[in-house]
């Protein structure tokens, strides 16, 4: 069940006909909901496309802004145990129209799914098209009123960190409007656990990635830092460390493609941590996963996690960037590799017969992982299509072979004290009741 945040507002009205002499009076109780995101077990601001080659069971609250093709190829079987709503249709093909096997509905209230339903926006100030809420994950273009809404919503301004990477420089300060604002790190402090000198090659994006990449373990030693000298954002803020954001200002070219990576993310802060960059994103091996946690469904002991980005790719433990360039996945062997954290990535939109690789493909590869496991717990979120790692969806085996897919909604969202840090909100505007009412009632 949804858990958020409510407030009921009556509205009133009174009419007088002046020919007549007479009056009447109505009103409608309307109740403005603020529900976080992460509820969902998968939610999709453009068209849902989710197709499985292999059973997959989805469980958890699905919605939908626009429609959902949804089906599975005919030796497997999708399955939804809870309740999908949708506000737009629901097909059973593929967007070019192929028929596709049809999908399993066992959630309740019967047939468990329910169409042409109110969507859910973000509170941002304007309508909810992909290329208005793509503004969240973006800075800010030139001066902005820090009031308005959409700089409330803006991760630049409310993470904790702001990195930014040029050329021949790399600051770190405090979000605008984070209690550290006014807090700026040397780069001395900070290059412990931030390297900007790395580069892999991406099959899929056929280009040289520039990382910035971020040591997640040394971070959190950093974060954790209570020391006002060694880190003058944890002194001001007097909690924890808990949100990053990292944007790659270096030029994107033909060849080279400015990203983020995360390394050594097994153990996080205390109080967890949300990533935010408008870069693509890769997660190299165990997230937010250790001990008993590893290759299973069990969260007990995970830290509150989101990653954010313009497209997500999962890299193994066994990743190795000398092996990237090869035309073959074979000469990039995944292993078994679990990652505990909502997503919230850009897509590339099916085109004519190109296929989007639908929600099973939503976490990108770039291994072999023939026989090996991505065990993933969490939600999965899409706002936008992406606008750098644009590429789309190989169909071959040259790119990338498939994992198994042991993916599960993390009920640890479902609990408001549990969601990871800066979870955004969708604002649902839901008619209550209405009545007629003598024109001098309350």
């Amino acid at each position: 069940m949804l858990k958020g945040y409510s407030s009921i507002f009556r509205i009133r009205a009174n009419a007088y006909d002046v020919l007549n002499d007479t009056e009447a009076a109505v009103y409608q109780d309307v109740q403005l909901a603020l529900v976080p995101i992460f509820q969902f077990a998968v939610f999709y601001n453009l068209d849902l496309e989710v197709f499985p080659g292999a059973n997959m069971d989805m469980r958890g609250p699905v919605h939908c802004n626009r429609d959902i093709y949804a089906g599975s190829e005919p030796q497997a079987t999708l399955t939804f145990y809870d309740l999908v709503t949708m506000v737009g249709r629901l097909y059973n093909t593929r967007k070019w129209g192929t028929p596709m096997k049809a999908p399993v509905f066992s959630g309740r209230p019967s047939p468990g799914y329910q169409l042409n339903v109110s969507s859910l926006n973000l509170p941002i100030g304007t309508d909810n098209t992909p290329e208005a809420v793509r503004e969240v994950v973006e800075p800010p273009q030139g001066s902005e009123n820090l009031n308005s809404l959409i700089a409330q919503q803006r991760f630049y301004n409310i993470c904790d960190v702001v990195v930014e990477v040029y050329t021949n420089d790399v600051v770190i300060k405090g979000g605008k409007l984070s209690p550290g604002s006014a807090a700026t790190i040397p780069w001395q402090q900070a290059s412990n656990w931030i390297s900007t000198n790395k580069t892999f090659y991406d099959q899929r994006e056929k280009k040289t990635v520039v990382l910035t990449e971020i040591d997640v373990g040394k971070f959190n030693n950093w974060a954790t830092n209570n020391n006002p000298i060694a880190n003058s954002v944890r002194a001001a803020q007097g909690r924890y460390i808990n949100s990053l954001y990292v944007i790659d200002k270096r030029p994107r070219t033909d060849v080279q493609l400015p990203a983020v990576r995360l390394v050594n993310g097994s153990v996080l802060p205390p109080s967890g941590l949300t990533v935010v960059t408008p870069n693509p994103l890769y997660v190299k091996g165990n997230y937010n996963a250790y001990g008993a946690s590893v290759g299973s469904t069990n969260t007990a002991n995970t830290k509150p996690a989101a990653l954010i980005s313009d497209a997500i790719t999962i890299l193994s433990g066994s990743w190795d960037d000398s092996r990237s360039s090869s035309s073959s996945c074979s000469s990039r062997v995944a292993s078994d590799t679990t990652v505990n954290a909502a997503i919230m990535a850009g897509i590339v939109e099916t085109v004519g017969s190109d296929y989007s690789g639908g929600l099973e493909n939503l976490p990108r590869f770039l291994e072999n992982w023939s026989g090996k496991v991505f065990t993933y717990n969490g939600s999965m979120v899409v706002m936008y299509p992406s606008q750098y790692a644009t590429n789309k969806w190989p169909r071959t085996g040259d790119v990338y072979n498939p994992p198994t897919r042991r993916w599960s909604f993390d009920l640890n969202f479902t609990d408001p004290s549990k969601l990871p840090p800066l979870t955004p909100q969708v604002r649902a505007v839901v008619r209550v009741k209405w009545a007629t009412i003598a024109p001098d009632e309350s």
